[in-house]
């Protein structure tokens, strides 16, 4: 019995698996880059902006028109009402493909047309994985120009340990204006719905999504959803609104039958009620009519917050775009309040103490030195408009309106006429417009080579292009500039290839180059090519006859040749000879050839 002995060895490991933690991006103040857009090519994606800092190809932007409605302008209770949107609020995401001086190029075709005069521009949109807020988050207020918007995307969790605000920084309230002068009468009160910059018998309208109207940039009548301002003599000015309608403002009742009062307030600013597709800060409210100090000035509105996450949690979820409310006055009419802007939230989920918020600022209270006095206070800002996939948020409020304090007069207390903003809406989210066409321009993938041709013979040019829908126009310069191929001895001049049926001695050195277009968009042009004739050939010879042997002399002006020696033999040669088997007459022919024989 013979014993096996085996022998192996044992390797024993242990594999140690460590996952490390997806990386948390710590952001605060303000992480937005903004550019005013001034030209959009439609057919290349191009927008010419004023500044590209901060802009990166890959990135996603926000592309959004502030402004540009059309109101009624008529010096009448109509002023102000929205008569067409046109492309106020119209917004869409975009990714830019390439960043050049000046313009960003876009990947895909956008959505929607825009007006460039509508105070167009373009928001950087970040990009997280996992983001913490861990100081106050905020964006650049609206100047006229950009900003108003904070907006950023979050794949994972978006942590709030600090709050996220946009508090008025939308469109701006009315500037206080103190009247050089002031002639009001009893007799003639001041009831238009708009003066012109300067004027003494009105103040600043606040801004809304209506350009300013030069020559009525003053005055009761409101600016769309930007409050109206107070009216000679010192009466409030009317409170912002976003979806919902603002305050009017206060009256001033001076003591006395004579007294110069202001029984024509700001107007309230007008809801916006067109917005599927659309996103708007809040308005801002009328500044109150003064002759004493600059302290009338109406209340900014909320901004835009735009906020998409897998998640949202953290000691501090507060998100808000309240409108500001308008200082108070000593003496004068008071501001409108600015209205609550817009919020647009989408999460899985989020915190139960998670707070939104997009109220309307109060009007202000006019202060009346314990005078028998009763200055008009300012009307409150509408709430807001908040969008959010989320349960459980409520509606904004509105602003509260001024109140008259510090008078010996019964109206102490009371608002004088001036009424609050009224709430705002809460909403679902809807899908976010995104462009998926792609640009398709045409590409010249190989040009036109120099093509040789005999007098009398063809000419062929021609092109490769990418496949699209392109026009072709080829051109001609006999030195004299490029032409326009439109028939005559040419064909295919409209096609990526060309064809010369019969050329002449007079074309040699002419020049041809073709223009690929998309038609109403852009044109290419190719690379040149030259046209060579050669002039025909002349043929001729001579032959000495020894027996059976002929000898041919060639007197031709050609370069190549072909011989046929009429008993079915051929050559190539210049000058041959040829030897006959039979006597007989036999016919030789020479061909002469200024191009290869065929």
């Amino acid at each position: 019995m013979n014993n096996l002995l085996c022998c192996f060895s044992l390797l024993i490991f242990s594999l140690e698996a460590s996952t490390a933690a997806a990386q948390t991006t710590p952001i605060s103040d303000i992480v937005n880059q903004y550019t005013a857009v001034t030209g959009i090519d439609t057919c290349t994606g191009k927008l010419s902006v004023s500044d590209t800092a901060g802009f990166r190809p890959g990135g996603a932007i926000l592309l959004i028109q502030m402004q540009g409605a059309e109101i009624s302008s008529a010096n009448n209770f109509l002023y102000g009402i929205v008569q067409n949107m046109n492309y106020a609020g119209r917004f869409e995401r975009a990714v830019i493909d390439s960043v050049a001086l000046n313009a960003i190029f876009v990947q895909k075709k956008l959505v929607y047309a825009y007006d460039i005069a509508g105070k167009l521009q373009a928001v950087t949109l970040p990009q997280y994985n996992d983001a913490a807020v861990n100081d106050t988050l905020r964006c650049q207020p609206w100047n006229g120009s950009t900003g108003g918007i904070l907006a950023l995307e979050a794949s994972g969790t978006l942590t709030l340990d600090a709050p996220v605000l946009a508090d008025g920084a939308g469109f701006r309230g009315g500037a206080a204006y103190t009247a050089p002068t002031n002639s009001c009468n009893f007799l003639f009160p001041e009831t238009a719905y708009f003066y012109a910059f300067g004027n003494w018998r009105g103040s600043y309208k606040g801004e809304g999504i209506a350009l300013p109207i030069a020559g009525k940039e003053f005055g009761r009548g409101p600016q769309a959803n930007g409050g109206g301002g107070g009216n000679d003599h010192n009466s409030g000015g009317g409170g912002g609104a976003n979806i919902a309608d603002g305050g009017n403002g206060g009256d001033n009742d001076e003591p006395g039958s004579l007294g110069c009062d202001g029984y024509y307030p700001g107007v309230r600013g007008y809801g916006i009620f067109f917005t599927p597709g659309r996103l708007f800060p809040g308005g801002g409210g009328g500044a109150g009519h003064s002759n004493n100090a600059l302290t009338s000035a109406g209340g900014h509105g909320g901004g835009i917050i735009f906020i998409q996450a897998g998640d949202i949690a953290g000691n501090a979820p507060v998100i808000s775009a309240n409108g500001l409310s308008a200082p108070n006055t000593n003496g004068d009419g008071a501001g409108g309040g600015g209205a609550g802007g817009t919020i647009w939230l989408n999460a899985g989920s989020a915190p139960a103490n998670l707070v939104v918020s997009a109220n309307g600022g109060n009007g202000g209270n006019t202060l009346n030195n314990n005078q028998n006095r009763c200055f008009g206070p300012g009307g409150g800002g509408s709430g807001g408009r908040i969008l959010s996939n989320l349960f459980g948020i409520n509606s904004p409020s509105g602003g509260q309106a001024g109140l008259v304090a510090n008078s010996t007069n019964s109206c102490n207390g009371t608002s004088n006429g001036a009424t609050g903003g009224d709430a705002g809406f809460s909403e679902n989210t809807f899908a976010v417009p995104e462009g998926d066409t792609e640009y398709l321009l045409p590409q010249i993938l190989a040009n036109p080579t120099s093509y040789t041709a005999c007098s009398g013979k063809p000419a062929f040019f021609s092109l490769q292009s990418n496949t699209g829908n392109w026009g072709f126009q080829w051109q001609v310069n006999d030195g004299t500039g490029w032409q326009n191929i439109t028939g005559g001895n040419y064909a295919g001049f409209t096609t990526d290839s060309l064809v010369i049926n019969n050329t002449a001695l007079a074309q040699d050195g002419l020049r041809f180059r073709c223009l690929v277009q998309k038609s109403g968009c852009t044109d290419l042009i190719s690379g040149e090519s030259t046209l060579t004739v050669i002039p025909a050939p002349s043929a001729g010879f001579s032959a000495s006859i020894n027996g059976y042997v002929a000898d041919f002399s060639n007197q031709s002006a050609a370069s190549s040749f072909y011989w046929q020696f009429g008993d079915g033999g051929v050559s190539l040669a210049n000058s041959p000879q040829h030897t006959y088997t039979a006597e007989g007459t036999y016919t030789v022919t020479l061909y002469a050839f200024l191009c290869p024989i065929p």
